[in-house]
């Protein structure tokens, strides 16, 4: 019966990317860690930790079926050797490292499927057979057999092909077996050979369910028998993964194409990688860096290749090879006659039940698909793999030319570096690789990958010219709010940039903002949920000018008010909600900077100070999203997730094993990562869905939240108002609360203003108030009586008088005698003078009525002569009269003008000759002439007795009031 058992022995010994890793050998100068080679000792260490992993009876000894992924994760995490933070999970491989830097990968599926893996009746030799050597450069064979004479599944049939090849192509053949074939060993093949063969078993870094290795996986791995050579830089970054020991002697170092390709000391020479082996193209992890080094042709197979399928495609391959056959023409001959793919009817037979007659039946089925990646081939990509593909690789075997490669740009523009067959090109900064030339025409075939060139297809010795061209220039703006500060980053588009850390923080102090990155779309009203990128990413230049917005979040409820918390010590009817989980004065960490199994540690453990929390009265203060949980029923069931509620990430609370180890996982759809919640001796108790005897507690001693089965501290949980984060673009200042501290009315010329300030935050503001401006009727604001046009046109403006009038009929002080006549000549009684005097004065309110006997107590000049005979200003005309219709004499104005101001003493006798020095008026007509209240009628006189026109008393009465006396 033929032997179809899968070359997959190691079944992906999965390694997750470990960015966290780290060498166990001592920093060298400029704090690089040294790379070391690893020795028998450091893998000794590890094969000890292989030997005590726990198996599914809960005992030590190494062997498959542990009782769960996250059982094994938590032995690890506390287990000697083991470096912490180092062990993580990818379906159900697990990787840690050990102290000495060697990471490891355990899978339950290696240990069973290397059991079928048969010891061989008897070990044959099989030696190095070199063949005649031509002229030809390049073209020797290399087999690497690792587990031949360990794994009875494999057979001389590659050793044979070997020969053929080589004596064929006129080169030298070498053979490789069990520990011979080492990382240093396939390195010098790669880049010297002409065909290179790995006839092994091969594995991905990802196991799932249903045979699926691929789905998740990042890189392919060759498995080796030995580990010599390997380093510690090897195994950082799950280049290099070390899978244990299975029977028969056999061992698992695990490399992908990076760690063949660093041990590389100059460029391949352009030959054929034949991998023999399951899952060599599943990923792109073999092939890449073996093409980037410079080989010429990698073949491989999409899955878990059979025996007989792998056997069947290799002979009818190099047949056509070895007839002068062309890569491309050599894939065409040998699937028309086996088939696309490993399981065909050609190969199987109809009547086997492996046997896929059909493409949706061959990936259903797994079936490995033969993948060429070339110069005219590209990988076709992660997942699209399984599929019929149609190659055009000219490579052949049996010629070779030489390529020499330049380029026409200035070394200002860019310089290019030769591995082989395959060009580097280095652009200078603002240019890029813009395409290649070929001398003469058509002599290869030069395909580009943005500045990488691959040359193949060499008809002739040709030069190739590399071509430089310059790129359009770009500029990143950056979209900061007040109090922020970001320089525009100057680029080129087509060139990617770390995005910055901006400066300051925004004035507008409306919540407690914290940046979170940048958006390309701006977000004025605040969300809960944004996609954003995190300060140094890298951001791909597309436009000749890019805006990004800076994304700012806080925490906060729907209203956008600060969450009020209180103790729990009633349970809720739901107990979704936001809570602060606390004990002995800390609280649990969420703001996903501690995460895995560090969160059952010290470090989540945060005592409230640090924290910025205060409890008062059962109210808990200062509750940030740092320290908060956003709990979750699960649809359909009683159970709840809890997810940290400070990150943006969806990080959640589990217990991954029946241990007291507090975890986190991405998913909360298992178990694992649900909680029952209840309330018990008026405490809220989180218990594990999955293992009900463990409730999440405090240790006091240990000082942090796990979960225990027995009594520990209890949790003391705040429950807030619905809130969560909150992501914007525009942080707003908060809303000023403004009271009125003083102000100033406008007039109808000058502005006024009010004065506030805000109860908040003690900010000043003043809002200006715009002057109101006249409001004119028959030429005479209304508002301020200002003037804006005499309606008299018996005032003439070149008249003595004509200001006096303007003043008095602004002031209210006179009126006309008809709506455009003033009566300037008109003589004033005793009556209309006190009346004018009074109203420039302001009409001041009298005590009570005058006494004069011909003063009418409802006559329009009342009050004037009652404020007048109250203040001294007129005494009346004798027996009890005032005479109010008399005219009123010069004298007698300057007189009332006199009194009006308070009798003030002249400094000298008036120089009027009609003025007599005893007569009742020559103390005011002195006082007034010294004013410049007159001057007088002329010829030195002062004509006391002349009446008083209206133009003269108006003015007499602008001249007092109007000017400094």
């Amino acid at each position: 019966m033929l032997n179809r058992w899968k070359r997959l022995l190691a079944l992906l010994a999965s390694v997750a990317v470990l960015f966290s890793l780290c060498t166990a050998a001592s920093a060298a100068p400029g704090g690089q860690a040294e790379p070391r080679e690893l020795t028998a000792a450091d893998y000794a260490a590890a094969d000890a930790i292989f030997a005590s992993l726990p198996s599914a009876d809960g005992t030590n000894g190494g062997t498959a079926g542990a009782a769960d992924t996250g059982a094994l994760c938590d032995w690890l995490e506390t287990a000697d050797g083991v470096r912490p933070g180092t062990v993580s999970a990818n379906g159900s491989c697990v990787t840690w490292q050990t102290d000495a830097g060697i990471t490891c990968s355990y899978n339950p599926q290696l240990e069973r499927i290397s059991e079928r893996a048969q010891e061989p009746a008897q070990t044959e030799t099989l030696e190095s057979i070199p063949a005649l050597r031509g002229v030809q450069h390049g073209r020797d064979v290399y087999l690497f057999q690792p587990y031949y004479g360990l794994d009875s599944s494999f057979t001389r049939q590659y050793y044979e092909e070997g020969q053929r090849i080589a004596a064929k192509s006129e080169g030298t053949f070498y053979y490789y077996k069990t520990e011979a074939a080492t990382v240093d060993a396939i390195a010098d093949a790669v880049e010297s050979g002409g065909v290179i063969l790995f006839d092994s078993h091969g594995t991905t870094d990802y196991t799932g369910d249903n045979e699926d290795y691929t789905s998740k996986a990042t890189t392919s791995y060759l498995c080796l028998q030995s580990g010599e050579g390997l380093t510690t830089e090897d195994y950082a970054g799950g280049h290099a993964v070390y899978g244990g020991s299975g029977i028969n002697g056999m061992r698992y170092y695990e490399v992908d194409g990076t760690v063949i390709a660093n041990h590389m000391d100059k460029p391949a020479n352009g030959g054929l990688v034949w991998m023999a082996i399951c899952l060599g193209m599943a990923t792109d992890g073999l092939e890449g860096p073996l093409m980037d080094a410079g080989a010429g042709v990698v073949y491989g197979y999409s899955q878990s290749v059979t025996f007989i399928g792998d056997y069947c495609f290799e002979e009818e391959f190099f047949n056509k090879l070895l007839q002068g056959g062309t890569v491309a023409e050599s894939i065409r001959t040998m699937k028309a006659r086996y088939g696309n793919w490993d399981c065909s009817p050609a190969i199987l037979g109809s009547d086997s039940s492996q046997t896929a007659a059909s493409l949706e039946e061959a990936v259903r089925k797994h079936a490995a698909f033969p993948i060429v990646v070339s110069a005219e081939d590209a990988y076709p990509g992660h997942g699209k793999v399984d599929a019929v593909q149609e190659v055009s690789s000219v490579w052949s075997l049996l010629e070779s030319f030489t390529a020499t490669v330049t380029t026409d740009a200035p070394e200002t523009a860019g310089t290019v570096v030769q591995k082989g067959m395959t060009v580097t090109a280095v652009p200078a900064r603002g240019y890029y690789a813009d395409g290649a030339t070929v001398t003469p025409e058509g002599a290869a075939v030069v395909t580009q990958e943005g500045d990488l060139f691959r040359i193949s297809s060499l008809r002739a010795d040709c030069t190739i010219t590399i071509h430089f061209s310059a790129k359009t220039p770009a500029v990143l703006h950056f979209a900061v709010p007040n109090g922020v500060m970001q320089a525009d980053i100057q680029s080129y588009v087509g060139d990617a940039e770390p995005l910055p850390l901006p400066a300051g923080t925004p004035a507008a102090d409306a919540q407690d903002y914290s940046f979170a990155g940048w958006s390309l779309q701006e977000q004025a009203e605040p969300i809960e949920s944004m996609a954003y990128l995190r300060a140094g990413s890298e951001l791909p230049v597309e436009q000749p000018k890019q805006t990004l917005y800076a994304v700012y979040r806080y925490f906060a409820t729907p209203a956008g008010t600060t969450p009020a918390f209180h103790e729990l010590t009633e349970a809720p009817e739901d107990w979704s909600g936001t809570y602060v989980l606390s004990a002995a004065g800390r609280a649990l960490l969420c703001d996903g900077s501690v995460t895995g199994a560090a969160l059952g540690s010290s470090e989540a453990a945060v005592p409230f100070a640090d924290a910025g929390l205060a409890e008062e009265d059962g109210a808990l203060r200062g509750v940030s999203a740092a320290v908060v949980v956003q709990i979750e029923r699960a649809a359909g069931t009683e159970q709840y997730a809890i997810r940290l509620g400070g990150t943006s990430d969806a990080v959640y609370l589990a217990c991954r094993s029946n241990s007291e180890q507090l975890n986190t996982a991405q998913d909360a759809g298992t178990s694992l990562s649900r909680w029952v919640i209840s309330m018990e001796d008026g405490h809220m108790t989180i218990r594990s869905a999955r293992y009900l005897s463990r409730t999440l507690q405090y240790d006091a001693d240990a000082g942090c939240f796990r979960c225990y089965a027995k009594t520990k501290t209890p949790l003391t949980v705040y429950r807030g108002e619905t809130s969560s984060l909150w992501y914007t673009t525009q942080p707003k200042m908060h809303d000023h609360q403004l009271v009125e501290t003083g102000r100033r009315e406008p007039t109808c010329t000058m502005s006024g203003w009010i004065d506030f300030r805000c109860t908040i935050c003690g900010e000043l503001r003043r809002q200006p108030l715009e002057p109101l401006g006249h409001e004119v009727v028959n030429g005479l604001c209304v508002r301020c009586g200002e003037v804006m046009q005499l309606p008299f046109r018996d005032v003439p403006e070149d008249a003595y008088y004509y200001d006096a009038v303007v003043w008095g009929l602004s002031h209210g002080v006179v009126n006309g005698t008809s709506e455009t006549t003033f009566s300037p000549d008109l003589s004033c009684t005793r009556a209309q003078a006190v009346t004018f005097l009074w109203r420039a004065a302001g009409m001041p309110e009298s005590s009570g009525n005058t006494a004069f006997a011909d003063v009418p107590a409802d006559s329009y000049y009342a009050a004037a002569v009652a404020w007048a005979a109250e203040n001294n200003v007129t005494n009346g005309t004798g027996s009890g009269c005032f005479s109010p219709d008399a005219p009123c004499t010069r004298a007698q104005i300057v007189t009332f003008l006199w009194r009006a101001a308070g009798e003030p003493e002249p400094s000298g006798n008036t120089a009027f000759a009609d003025v007599p020095a005893d007569s009742y008026y020559a103390a005011a007509v002195a006082w007034a002439a010294e004013n410049n209240v007159t001057n007088g009628t002329g010829s030195g006189c002062f004509s006391p007795d002349d009446l008083c026109t209206r133009a003269q008393i108006v003015t007499l009465l602008y001249r007092q009031l109007t000017k400094e006396i």
